[in-house]
């Protein structure tokens, strides 16, 4: 099945995981031919990243029972005559969506396992935090944790945030034992200089965390 599943991180919100195992025409098939007739479909030439494209729009009819259209506004995916904010990512052969209330700005990031991460970890984590990954008993996984979170947090942000090394800071010392729970984490770059919950969760094949502002 292609939908993984469907769940609620909190009480006004819903996320819906996809597993992208179908072809382009598979995908095409599950959607109205408004949705494949849109401009930003069509200015989509490699092959994964309409399947990406299509997927996003498949696991959103699941989770909404409509056909509901996203648009994009300085980068940020928008739901088209939805009040409902929306945050989505994508990964490998996963495609992963949270819908929110209107002023809800949490953010979700979805990063397949690959060894990428832990490859560059010196570009975007910070002293402490590469300390964290190289003592502990799974560097990889934390890695990709660390990026995963510094993403959802840098999508969660109205201003913009280009250095992650130095201007969102993970809270080492709120992890729990287990690949699964909740963390906090900072961002210095705004003139809020907000402080985040964030929920992950570990797969098999990815992580997946959501950050919430406090």
């Amino acid at each position: 099945m292609p939908l993984l599943k469907i769940f609620h991180p909190t009480t006004d919100s819903q996320i819906g995981i996809w597993k992208i195992s179908e072809s382009t025409s598979e995908l095409s098939a599950m959607l109205p031919h408004e949705i494949l007739n849109d401009d930003l479909f069509s200015l989509i030439s490699a092959p994964s990243r309409r399947k990406e494209f299509l997927a996003v729009r498949c696991l959103l009819q699941k989770m909404t029972d409509s056909s509901l259209r996203i648009a994009y506004n300085n980068r940020k995916p928008i739901l088209v005559n939805d009040n409902r904010r929306i945050s989505i990512s994508h990964s490998k052969d996963f495609a992963t969506i949270a819908l929110l209330p209107e002023h809800n700005t949490s953010a979700i990031d979805i990063e397949c396992f690959s060894g990428r991460a832990l490859r560059i970890a010196e570009k975007f984590l910070s002293c402490s935090e590469l300390q964290f990954i190289q003592s502990s008993s799974n560097p990889d996984f934390f890695a990709t944790l660390f990026w995963s979170i510094k993403e959802s947090v840098f999508k969660s942000m109205d201003d913009g945030c280009y250095d992650f090394r130095s201007h969102i800071t993970i809270h080492t010392d709120t992890f729990p034992s287990s690949l699964n729970g909740t963390c906090t984490a900072s961002e210095s770059c705004s003139h809020n200089k907000t402080l985040f919950h964030v929920q992950y969760w570990k797969s098999h094949h990815f992580i997946l965390t959501f950050a919430s502002p406090l």
